[in-house]
């Protein structure tokens, strides 16, 4: 079993520290670009919340600089629109369902484990019923058991022979019917 399971709140501090995180990186990028494009004049392309020159002058080799600028603009929006997806997800994974059903991150991340301890508790359960019948069937079984033994030990003790002792114990059914009917008797 895992011992380092997230509560849901632990996963919801983890999930904003993240956002926040990424919130500073995008403003910080957003801010570097905002004065290369004022100190370069190239216009700016919005995207996703990401503000995005369109291309770059650097040196004097313009091509090469298109296509450096474009290279860092596909890029860029991939980082942009996988950051607006993430944000997009971590928003709806905060809204509570309609159904109110109580649904938990962590449960879903450990749905294996909990299978396993559902199956382990039933075992358990099942074990438990087992040996409760057991216990109702083997005591008064042991108890006659015992009984028989120290009846027929009696019987060698006092004397008897094999043979007798298998006539007393094919007549003990019947005393003990006799015995029965004298004790309902009453």
């Amino acid at each position: 079993m895992d011992l380092f399971i997230e509560t849901p709140k632990q996963v919801n501090d983890r999930l904003e520290r993240e956002r926040r995180s990424q919130d500073a990186w995008l403003r910080a990028m957003q801010e570097q670009y905002a004065a290369q494009q004022a100190g370069l004049g190239a216009p700016v392309m919005q995207q996703a919340g990401c503000r995005v020159p369109v291309d770059q002058q650097i040196g004097s080799d313009a091509p090469s600089a298109q296509r450096a600028g474009h290279e860092e603009l596909s890029e860029r929006r991939r980082s942009c629109e996988t950051y607006a997806e993430q944000r997009g997800e971590h928003e709806a994974s905060h809204t509570p369902s309609q159904a109110g059903d109580g649904y938990s991150v962590a449960q879903d991340a450990y749905r294996e484990e909990l299978a396993f301890q559902r199956r382990r508790a039933r075992r358990r359960r099942i074990g438990a019923c087992l040996r409760v019948l057991a216990l109702i069937v083997l005591i008064p079984l042991g108890l006659a058991a015992v009984f028989v033994g120290s009846y027929v030990l009696t019987c060698i003790i006092n004397g008897a022979t094999p043979e007798e002792v298998l006539d007393v114990l094919a007549a003990m059914p019947s005393r003990v019917e006799s015995f029965v009917r004298s004790v309902m008797a009453m």
